[in-house]
């Protein structure tokens, strides 16, 4: 009597296993399935691109040439030509209302030759603005060196009128000044005690 139960026992929990199994194996296939499906919706979603390839067209750029500019030839009008040969040195000119002191024709003491000293280069003597304010005029007599190259050297002054008024303006510009050099049997040599005046005179007409 006792095997009876026994048996009845193990025979429902064989069955209760097999139910066991039997209910996770059609759980995990739903599962599967399901899974299955989301996949397949997800791919579903993905859109193809159409990868052709656009054509291009060879587009052709052509220069056109360029006009050449005429040039036209312009008389040369013999107003604009300076007419006095010292406005190029920018000597005997009133640029407007500044005066200009007036330069005389260098004198030539002590020389080795007798050629004319030709002044090449001449800047001009600022005008000292207290004795422009002043109405002062003058000029300075200065005694120098012409070298080899046609340089001044060793400017000094040996007469001015009036006395410390001009000299200074005088002597920076005289050692600027470039001169042709006398010559000598073909060579250049030095000129001595040569003496240049340079006059301080206000013109009426430019104030």
């Amino acid at each position: 009597m006792q095997a009876i139960p026994y048996r009845l026992f193990k025979y429902n929990s064989v069955v209760l296993t097999a139910a066991l199994i039997t209910f996770l194996l059609f759980y995990f296939m739903q599962f599967l399935i399901s899974s299955e499906e989301g996949r397949l919706r997800i791919v579903n979603v993905i859109k193809v691109v159409d990868a052709t390839v656009p054509e291009f067209k060879d587009i052709l750029f052509i220069d056109e040439p360029k006009p050449e500019p005429v040039i036209q030839d312009k008389p040369l009008e013999e107003d604009n030509l300076p007419r006095n040969p010292d406005s190029v040195f920018g000597l005997n000119i009133n640029p407007g209302f500044i005066p200009v002191p007036a330069v005389e024709p260098p004198l030539i003491g002590l020389t080795l030759s007798n050629n004319i000293m030709v002044p090449l280069i001449r800047t001009m003597a600022s005008y000292p603005n207290r004795a422009l304010q002043n109405g002062i005029e003058g000029f300075v007599e200065l005694s120098f060196t012409v070298n080899k190259l046609g340089n001044v050297e060793d400017p000094v002054v040996i007469n001015a009128q009036p006395p410390g008024t001009f000299e200074r303006s005088a002597l920076r510009a005289i050692r600027k000044w470039k001169y042709s050099p006398a010559v000598e049997e073909g060579e250049p040599v030095p000129s001595y005690d040569v003496r240049q005046r340079i006059v301080f005179q206000i013109d009426p007409s430019s104030l």
